[in-house]
């Protein structure tokens, strides 16, 4: 139609326009790392106080940033012993291996104490000094650390016999001369090496 006609030539003069715009986002991965000591010689007096005794630690690694993190590691050291990697507990809601935002994972590690730890007081301090370290791609590390106070008991028990009185003899101390021959005992029964 005529009208039809006329209305088509306007209708190439409308074209399509846009603008952009930009907003810078924050990017602020962050961690934080809590360590604490879950049991100290479960199956004994619950004392750090032998070799062999057996320290439960629980480390928590917490996303408090607002990315998801990725490559998730803990470690957990002890003074002069070096860094074991802790194994993961919990936390993972969603089982695709990222630390989510505000998601917490817990980790658990253990060390068996040795005579050399009781010997030396742990750093010297009569502590056992523990740190656990978390670390992402995203992140710088972050750690925490815990002390167990060792359990410093050095004793000794003397016990005397007699071995044998005048043995050349009549077995008699009757005479001037007769020889009484002692058996001195020490025994170590603290806990630590004795000098």
């Amino acid at each position: 139609s005529t009208h039809e006609a006329t209305l088509f030539p306007y209708t190439t003069l409308f074209r399509s326009d846009s603008d952009s715009e930009t907003v810078p986002l924050v990017y602020n991965p962050a961690i934080n790392v809590t360590k604490a000591v879950a049991a100290v010689d479960a199956a004994g007096n619950g004392l750090a106080d032998a070799e062999g005794d057996v320290i439960d630690y629980s480390i928590k690694i917490e996303n408090t940033g607002n990315i998801t993190l990725t490559d998730v590691t803990v470690t957990d050291t002890v003074e002069a012993y070096g860094a074991t990697n802790a194994t993961y507990v919990s936390g993972d809601a969603d089982g695709d291996g990222k630390l989510d935002v505000d998601e917490e994972w817990t980790f658990s590690a253990s060390y068996t104490l040795t005579q050399d730890d009781l010997d030396g007081e742990g750093g010297g301090n009569g502590l056992l000094d523990n740190v656990g370290t978390g670390d992402t791609e995203e992140t710088d590390p972050d750690s925490d650390s815990e002390t167990v106070p060792l359990v410093y008991n050095p004793a000794i028990n003397v016990t005397k016999a007699v071995a044998a009185v005048d043995a050349t003899g009549n077995g008699l101390a009757d005479a001037e001369g007769d020889v009484i021959d002692y058996t001195i005992k020490i025994e170590n029964t603290g806990n630590i090496t004795l000098t």
